[in-house]
This record gives C-alpha cells, sequence and structure tokens, in this order.
C-alpha cells in the first residue's frame, strides 16, 4: 500500500478508504502485506481524469500560474465560459476547465 500511496501522491490512509469503499478492488495479502493489481490503480487514475479537452483546477492552477483557490473561486464566479463540476466517487466535486475557455 506504500507503493500505491506514493504512485497516487495520496496517504495511505486515503488508500485504506479506496480499499474499503470499493475504489481499489483485488487487493492481495501476502505475508501480511497488501498487494494492489497496477491495472486497477490505473484504472482508478483514468475514473478520476477530467473529461477530454479540460483540465483539472490543479492543472489549470498549474498553467495560469495562480492557486487552486483562485482557479475555484473564478470557477464559480462564471469567469470560465464552460466550466463545470465534476464528481468523482468519494471524492467531491471539483471544477473542470475547458482548455478552451475564452472570455
Amino acid at each position: 500500500m506504500n507503493e500505491t500511496a506514493e504512485y497516487l501522491s495520496i496517504g495511505v490512509s486515503w488508500v485504506s478508504k479506496l480499499i474499503s469503499k470499493n475504489v481499489l478492488t483485488e487487493v492481495e495479502v501476502i505475508n501480511d502485506v497488501r498487494y494492489i493489481r497496477r491495472e486497477y490503480v490505473t484504472e482508478y487514475l483514468n475514473s478520476i481524469k477530467p473529461p477530454k479537452g479540460y483540465l483539472s483546477a490543479v492543472q489549470a492552477s498549474q498553467e495560469l500560474s495562480v492557486s487552486k483557490t483562485t482557479i475555484n473561486s473564478l470557477a464559480k464566479k462564471g469567469a470560465f465560459h464552460g466550466a463545470k463540476k465534476q464528481k468523482v466517487s468519494i471524492h467531491r466535486s471539483g471544477w473542470v476547465i475547458p482548455i478552451e475557455w475564452g472570455y
């Protein structure tokens, strides 16, 4: 689980939550160590990606050199034409910003 947490850039407790909520499945225990198949981790990563043509708030903040909080605030105020909330299983919904957002 430590490797999975590191690979996903999240804490081990979050990996445990993903397992308990059956988001990450097919966990094998060998000698008291939990192993998660790479294909299930990849499947999880694909499920939380923004839709094609959109950036996550984090990605948009990196592109525009502002904080994620600023992106979320601007999206909420309608500054990004076509921005929408994306709900991902067991996660809070987050803003996704169209790559071509215009004015």
